[in-house]
């Protein structure tokens, strides 16, 4: 069925005491059909449906006629793209804003996520209103809007997904293959999946296993096969497991010899040391990746999944999918929010820079957008988690700062830093005390809450968030050059940390420890996508720090070696066993014991502590059970027990 007009977004200005009456006017001039289509708001006004903007993500398999998007209820970047996805051809995406100049000062609920409740300079926004009148005007009175009518038809299945529906059922009928299917957003690569997994003689589903870094991702996979699939087939549809469950099952020889198929949806949003792992485990593989969109980019897991790939397995065929399903091609409004939120950028682009390091104040970044869009294309090329949304974090988080590599005018690296600390001290022991979380200041809290170092959270922190180089400079000493530079400022600024804090592959430790970063923490659980533990390091700038790195060292290496001793950890991490054991400070173990017993301290700092509060008092290790409790009230009994102990220590010591 041939699709028909172009979709639309109209951009309608107005406060924040018309919106209700702006949306009703809305559907009545535009006679809106409730039943095909929803408002992103919290609440609207009655007969249409209103979807909260963290609800989006529940919804993205429906087609619609129209999406109303309330701005005045947050901004979402990852939120507009979503919802604009699911309008079908000829729909309208009607977009609900402040008046352009006085945008960038209105509250926007969204900035909670980045610790804000005003965004001082308002960059985000200059830069969206920029791009906004660079394509749209916006209008005030709805006037010139008039009624408009959709076909009711559903989503076409395109020739692209036949094409790729019948390949995947040759290539499951030999003995191994492996697929690769790429396409932008909305082209039905996962649909196309559900269909040939529903049509498929070659395979029981019960040797299928589907792995997506969200559930959510294989919705309409799922969807596709239950709608095509034969009644037994139906009843007993593939198991989906999340990246590290997936890994876990494929490392039991006897579960692995259960699956024929894997199937990886979103696979460039899988960090590529587990997409590796996973990769050739089975005799028929297929990888399905969005090379454009909110989700995950495509481009740095085509430049270096797909080389290492090649290396373990032949790459029986590549399909490519370009025919939208829901709208047609060259679709204008897919086109300006692409351009509008950075969503599908070139790798290398020119910058008027003079060669050399450089640190760019983020207001630079809005009067230069072609600044911008180089350095959240690296971003994009480089990291497998980069959204629309690191965008509003990038402009509008306070205390962050940006530094660029430039070399014969081209960006060939960014490094992407946040400054943290600085806690006040009364807070800082509610933050060890599991009592307060406030946005930001990941390093800081985290040695205060997991590793029980409340006074480590008054000292300063430039966390390195992101570090990107061009594929074609790497390993030529870019990224440690930026590091220097970083480095450099910091000291200026008498700082006393630099850190980050990242999914722990080797390779990456590697890196930061080439450049004089020691590992301090190894996390307690594994990333359900990476499917690593979380790796802190710090570089000490400050000597006279208090806690300095030796410190935080040495209690962290008498944590993990206790517990592995006792079998809680699998191993012990590399760089922490050569630290002698010594006896705790009794007020200092007093204290630690407090934060568990009397507040929200997690278990895992605490158990090395208990069990040396139990051997001073003379009980034995099993007095107290540190199994994980599975409930609340198994958790107030823990607590309980250990509160006692602390009651015993204060006796003894006093």
């Amino acid at each position: 069925m041939s699709l028909s007009g172009d979709r639309e977004l109209v951009w309608i200005n107005c406060t924040a005491s018309e919106v209700d009456a702006t949306i009703a006017e809305l559907s009545k001039v535009c006679a809106l059909n409730p039943a095909n289509g929803y408002v992103i708001a919290k609440q609207c006004p009655s007969p249409l449906k209103a979807i909260s903007p963290n609800a989006v993500v529940n919804h993205l398999g429906e087609s619609v006629d129209f999406i109303i998007f309330n701005t005045f209820d947050g901004f979402s970047p990852n939120t507009l793209a979503q919802a604009a996805g699911m309008i079908r051809s000829a729909g309208k995406l009607f977009l609900i804003t402040p008046a352009s100049d006085v945008w960038s000062s209105f509250k926007d609920p969204e900035l909670k996520k980045v610790g804000l409740v005003i965004a001082e300079e308002g960059l985000f926004i200059s830069f969206i209103s920029n791009g906004l009148n660079n394509i749209y005007k916006p209008i005030s009175s709805l006037n010139g809007l008039h009624k408009f009518t959709i076909p009711n038809t559903e989503d076409r299945t395109t020739d692209d997904q036949i094409n790729s529906v019948v390949q995947l059922l040759r290539a499951w009928q030999n003995d191994r293959s492996t697929t690769l299917i790429t396409a932008d957003r909305g082209r039905g690569k996962s649909s196309s999946i559900g269909i040939a997994l529903a049509k498929t003689e070659s395979i029981n589903p019960a040797k299928i296993l589907i792995t997506a870094p969200d559930r959510r991702s294989v919705d309409s996979l799922y969807s596709r096969y239950h709608q095509i699939a034969d009644t037994d087939r139906a009843e007993h549809p593939p198991r989906f497991l999340r990246p590290a469950e997936a890994l876990q099952v494929l490392k039991d020889e006897q579960e692995l010899s259960d699956i024929e198929l894997l199937i990886i949806d979103e696979a460039a949003a899988i960090a590529t040391p587990m997409l590796l792992q996973l990769a050739n485990k089975t005799p028929h593989l297929c990888l399905a990746t969005t090379t454009a969109g909110y989700e995950g980019f495509g481009r740095g897991f085509a430049l270096r999944f797909l080389d290492k790939l090649k290396a373990e397995r032949n790459l029986d065929q590549h399909l490519t999918l370009n025919e939208p399903i829901r709208w047609q091609s060259n679709d204008p409004l897919e086109q300006q929010l692409n351009k509008l939120l950075l969503m599908d950028l070139s790798s290398s682009q020119t910058v008027d820079l003079p060669d050399g390091i450089h640190q760019i104040e983020r207001a630079q970044l809005v009067e230069k957008p072609e600044l911008l869009e180089a350095v959240f294309a690296l971003l994009q090329g480089a990291h497998y988690r980069t959204s629309p949304n690191d965008l509003r974090i990038l402009l509008d988080s306070p205390g962050h700062l940006l530094f660029v590599a430039i070399n014969k005018g081209m960006l060939t690296g960014t490094c992407w830093v946040a400054s943290e600390g600085n806690i006040d001290p009364e807070l800082a022991e509610a933050i060890a005390r599991g009592e307060r979380r406030p946005n930001g200041n990941l390093l800081p809290q985290t040695l205060a809450f997991s590793e029980g170092w409340p006074k480590a959270a008054s000292n300063s922190y430039w966390r390195i968030i992101r570090i990107a180089v061009a594929e074609e400079m790497r390993r030529k000493g870019t990224g440690a050059e930026l590091l220097k530079q970083v480095e450099e400022s910091a000291k200026e600024l008498e700082v006393d940390f630099l850190g980050s804090s990242f999914a722990g592959f080797q390779d990456v430790l590697a890196f930061w420890q080439a450049n004089g970063y020691s590992l301090v923490r190894w996390g307690d659980t594994i990333d359900s996508v990476a499917g690593e533990a979380a790796a802190l390091v710090l570089k000490e700038l400050n000597p006279d720090v208090s806690p300095n790195l030796s410190q935080l060292i040495d209690r962290a290496s008498q944590r993990y070696q206790d517990l592995f001793a006792h079998k809680e950890i699998p191993e012990l991490p590399v760089g922490f066993e050569g630290v002698q054991l010594k006896q705790t400070d009794p007020e200092l173990l007093i204290s630690m014991l407090a934060r568990f017993a009397h507040a929200f301290a997690p278990l895992t700092l605490s158990k090395p502590f208990i069990r040396e509060a139990l051997r001073l008092t003379n009980q034995p290790l099993d007095e107290i059970d540190l199994t994980e409790p599975s409930n609340r009230q198994e958790m107030n009994q823990l607590r309980e027990g250990v509160a006692k102990l602390v009651d015993q220590l204060n006796s003894i010591t006093n």
